[in-house]
């Protein structure tokens, strides 16, 4: 998709869910059949059992397996045989996946090794568990629906870290948007994965680099990657967080030409004319879109601060100023659990579930009536388990989680969401921030105390 054949090709087929697993084997890949990767004994290169197609791109298939020796969960992505040639790749592709493996970033998929066998170059990578953002827009946009402002400001904050990490390594990702980033279940941590595009690139230093135009900077779709610098990765960057915010791209078109002129020569939309409210962020998005690339940020880092400077002036009308303490209910201090609702009595029942959740064990039960009381609560200590009602006064529970992963150990507390309502109507909005369990009200105590006791456990 890096050139213009083809113009009746359409922007949507541009996203390529490469983390959603579908079981069964694939009948044949740009790889080979599934039988010709494994040898004898049903392992490829001796050391890993593949188990699912996790996806298939330009560079080859990626692939759900577990790394035999250590009985851990990977991801193997296989480069295509026609491109692991001797020469330029070959050499090349070592010094990448050596850089790769260099970085340590939670924002980032750790690469554990890479290898070559069969005629073909592998990478060896964590496997995160989750939902792409992608399919989280999609969601959203199916139910015409926008993620939340203080979601997708936290997901590109975090995306930032991690593009800066990369940008460090000596390295550019050429690939960025929402289907190349994970959604962490349980954690909510958003991981950027697939380096396909990079590592394509060299193949042909002096070809028009492959990618997705929706998202691809003025620049990258010309001939040429010596001209590539961290601000075609800026730039992709602002149109995936123009599309958080607004629930639209930046430009829009029918044909692949036809987006990458917009790209090239239309004039920079305001976020504000897509979403009211917005107008404090129109310069950072200005700036991250500016068509040359020596107008945009000069690192993520900087981008990140103007984008938290901006925050702060939008959310200075919401500043959160705790009330009255909320209530400690329980005793000795090991297991802290953090109930979130206005309604007494579920408090009441969710305290008594923990004391049966843990039986001997110590814990803590401490009450929040709302989310400013909640995020006190957790600056204070950061809970285990969090028994999150979804509609509180003031803020809702998307806000109110939104700002406690934000906090320190943010990531590590289990959430498990209540509502009034039906599940499936709220779910989504949920999935950036890694909840995947839900509860109906009314809650019978047997249910409270099966889901507290699963969640402290993880």
């Amino acid at each position: 998709m890096g050139s213009d054949e083809g113009d009746d090709e359409r922007q949507e087929g541009d996203r390529f869910e490469s983390t959603i697993p579908f079981s069964g084997r694939p009948k044949k890949t740009s790889s080979g059949t599934w039988e010709a990767l494994v040898g004898a004994d049903g392992a490829f290169d001796g050391r890993y059992r593949l188990e699912r197609c996790l996806g298939e791109g330009a560079m080859g298939v990626v692939y759900g397996a577990t790394e035999i020796a250590l009985e851990r969960s990977v991801a193997v992505k296989t480069i295509a045989p026609d491109l692991a040639g001797e020469g330029v790749f070959a050499t090349q592709f070592i010094e990448e996946a050596r850089a790769l493996a260099r970085i340590r970033h939670q924002n980032v998929v750790q690469v554990y090794t890479f290898g070559r066998t069969q005629g073909m170059f592998y990478l060896v990578m964590e496997f995160v568990e989750g939902s792409s953002l992608g399919s989280i827009l999609d969601d959203h946009a199916e139910r015409d629906e926008l993620l939340s402002v203080h979601a997708a400001l936290a997901i590109i904050t975090e995306m930032l870290d991690g593009v800066a990490a990369i940008h460090e390594a000596g390295l550019l990702h050429l690939d960025l948007k929402p289907s190349n980033v994970v959604i962490e279940s349980g954690s909510g941590r958003p991981v950027i994965i697939d380096f396909g595009v990079a590592m394509q690139a060299l193949t042909d230093p002096d070809s028009p680099i492959a990618g997705s135009p929706a998202y691809m900077s003025p620049e990258q779709a010309e001939p040429g990657l010596a001209k590539l610098t961290r601000q075609s990765d800026i730039y992709a960057l602002g149109c995936t967080a123009f599309e958080m915010l607004t629930g639209t791209l930046p430009y829009m078109a029918d044909t692949v030409r036809q987006l990458k002129e917009m790209h090239r020569n239309d004039p920079i939309p305001l976020l504000s004319q897509r979403r009211r409210g917005l107008g404090v962020f129109n310069e950072v998005m200005h700036r991250a879109l500016a068509k040359e690339p020596e107008r945009r940020f000069e690192s993520a880092t900087e981008m990140k601060t103007a984008l938290q400077q901006a925050q702060l002036k939008w959310t200075q009308r919401m500043m959160m100023s705790p009330s009255s303490g909320p209530i400690s209910m329980t005793v000795p201090e090991e297991i802290r659990v953090l109930v979130v609702d206005d309604d007494p009595d579920f408090s009441r029942a969710a305290a008594r579930a923990t004391r049966l959740a843990f039986e001997k064990n110590p814990f803590k039960v401490v009450r929040a009536e709302s989310g400013e009381q909640a995020l006190a609560q957790a600056a204070r200590r950061m809970p285990d388990v969090i028994l999150l009602d979804y509609m509180l006064p003031n803020i809702d529970g998307v806000a109110t989680l939104t700002a406690i992963r934000s906090l320190p150990d943010g990531r590590d507390a289990r959430v498990v969401v209540i509502t009034g309502g039906a599940i499936d109507e709220i779910a989504h909005r949920f999935r950036s921030l890694g909840v995947t369990t839900f509860l109906s009200k009314p809650v019978t105590l047997d249910d409270l105390v099966e889901t507290v006791r699963k969640l402290a456990s993880e």
